[in-house]
């Protein structure tokens, strides 16, 4: 079969989403199987039961491996957790740099930069640099918008290891906010200063994640869902 096989997780509060899916050498992709487990081991975002988690992400993945017919051992993995936190700060570049390194090797040395600024007890999960700004004065030179996006190190860890006790290898994080503004975002014109909120009500837990100028502003978790909501509908109607 030609083509690369992508294979993600996402998650959640209240369940374990696996997907695989196949990219052509044009880069359309195609899904090929998908399977939903309930998540175990979980609490309002934080790994309580590292085990338990585990076994979710295995069985799930399982699954997925006996749809597509394939062995998958490398996985990306969309994550929620109340420790993520964005930060977006204003660089600034002399002409000289601007103009010596391209586009890609200039994102990477400003994500660099930008990372330098996150406490110590914490590590870098997402970095992008969206945009050049004009700067003010002629005599500042040009400025470039970097976001980072990070998460307390115990907290990573104890993913990682629940992803190496089902077996795989973690190709990469991807910020849950993040993962959705790819999808809902692609065919919407971003307008300069344009500001988006982006509100998912989950099972277990609500998340809003703050974009400006593309880039992510602030994250926040809150511990209630719709499984909150709908017991507490239960109990004031006295109903199952």
């Amino acid at each position: 079969m030609k083509g690369r096989f992508i294979c993600a997780l996402d998650i959640g509060t209240v369940k374990i989403c696996a997907l695989c899916a196949r990219q052509d050498q044009a880069g359309k992709i195609d899904i090929l199987a998908n399977h939903t487990r309930p998540a175990a081991g979980l609490r309002a975002g934080r790994v309580v039961n590292s085990k338990k988690l585990s076994t979710s992400i295995k069985e799930a993945v399982v699954e997925i491996r006996k749809a597509c017919g394939i062995k998958l051992s490398r996985v990306f993995v969309n994550i929620d957790s109340p420790d993520l936190r964005a930060r977006v700060s204003e660089e600034r570049l002399s002409s000289t740099l601007a103009s010596r390194y391209g586009a890609n090797k200039l994102n990477r040395l400003l994500q660099g930069v930008a990372a330098d600024h996150v406490d110590l007890d914490r590590k870098v999960i997402y970095a992008e640099c969206r945009r050049m700004v004009a700067a003010h004065r002629s005599d500042d030179g040009p400025r470039a918008k970097v976001a980072v996006l990070s998460a307390l190190i115990p907290t990573i860890k104890t993913y990682s290891k629940s992803i190496k006790d089902a077996g795989l290898v973690l190709e990469g994080m991807v910020p849950s906010g993040l993962a959705q503004a790819l999808g809902l975002f692609r065919n919407v014109c971003n307008d300069i200063c344009a500001h988006r909120l982006i509100v998912d009500f989950g099972g277990g837990s609500t998340k809003l994640t703050l974009f400006e100028d593309g880039l992510v502003k602030a994250v926040k978790l809150l511990p209630i869902g719709a499984q909150d909501i709908t017991d507490d509908i239960a109990i004031k109607l006295k109903i199952s």
